[in-house]
């Protein structure tokens, strides 16, 4: 009695092919077993063997075609194959515009509008926000009573952890997207400074590295000791989230300043704003086709140093 088929076909995977290899089978080893359509246990089991054979198959060739960088689907896997290469996919930009912050009358006294207020345009849902970048001020008396200030397309946020001095000790930040560079580190014993890598980092320089997930998620990572400093105590950090394309508005969108402002005595003013250029800069988190594109290509930039 033969065991096997004559042939063996090895190209088709899917659940009708497996199922006719597994009939042809069935054929070669029981000659006596010919009704395939009846709902017998023998059928069930040939049907649920070929659609075992189906999902495995569709496992093997995704994780095939997700093993290279030039047929990788999925986001975290481009990332990681780029990686190796050296090559880090890029986060979304914020956009930034200049705006003009205008008092209905000249201030008796000097007006502050601080860092961190936030001006967006007039829609009720979804307004886009931004936030000045520095302080705002109006001098006392000042004629017309006008100044410039530069917003960005982004939300501050802070967060705390306890480190204990444990190496490798890793935060995973609460909000995304997280904006590229944004993030800023301080500990009791002094601040922490960002880098690309730990290999250049000695046992006593304070560094830290960031690495965003494919869901544009942040977490920061610090040394084990003899790579980086690991921080003890509560460790703050404070970061941004935002950008996009859809941060570049046009001109005379942003009109809606949120908070009561007063003068330096206490006195209320009212304040208008707009922004009389559109902003600019804002860009999405770079596609997964362009650092499919852009990852190989980063090899040949000249950006090392090659010695013989």
């Amino acid at each position: 009695m033969k065991l096997l088929p004559e042939a063996v076909d090895y190209t088709d995977k899917d659940f009708d092919a497996l199922r006719a290899r597994l009939i042809q089978l069935v054929k070669s080893v029981f000659p006596d077993w010919t009704d395939f359509e009846v709902a017998s246990f023998g059928n069930v089991l040939v049907e649920l063997y070929a659609f075992v054979g189906d999902v495995l198959t569709f496992y093997q060739d995704n994780l095939a075609r997700e093993s290279r960088l030039v047929t990788a689907t999925q986001r975290k896997n481009v990332m990681a194959l780029a990686q190796m290469l050296g090559y880090r996919l890029q986060g979304a930009r914020a956009a930034t515009a200049e705006l003009t912050v205008t008092l209905t009358r000249p201030p008796t006294a000097d007006v502050v509008i601080p860092a961190g207020t936030v001006v967006r345009t007039q829609e009720v849902t979804e307004p886009v926000r931004f936030q000045l970048l520095a302080d705002a001020t109006v001098a006392a008396g000042q004629t017309p009573p006008t100044t410039t200030v530069i917003a960005e397309h982004s939300r501050p946020h802070q967060q705390l952890a306890e480190a204990r001095g444990l190496k490798g000790f890793e935060l995973l930040l609460d909000r995304a997207p997280y904006l590229d560079g944004s993030a800023e580190v301080s500990t009791p014993t002094g601040a922490y400074t960002e880098v690309e890598s730990f290999l250049d980092s000695g046992p006593n320089d304070r560094h830290f590295l960031v690495r965003v997930d494919q869901n544009d998620r942040a977490s920061v990572r610090f040394g084990d000791g003899r790579n980086g400093l690991p921080p003890t105590g509560t460790v703050t950090v404070r970061y941004k989230t935002g950008g996009g394309a859809g941060g570049n508005v046009d001109a005379g969108r942003l009109v809606v300043i949120e908070g009561a402002f007063m003068d330096v005595h206490g006195r209320p003013v009212q304040v208008s704003v707009t922004n009389p250029l559109p902003a600019t800069g804002g860009t999405d988190r770079q596609s997964v086709a362009s650092a499919r594109l852009l990852a190989p290509e980063s090899l040949r930039a000249m950006t090392r140093s090659v010695a013989r």
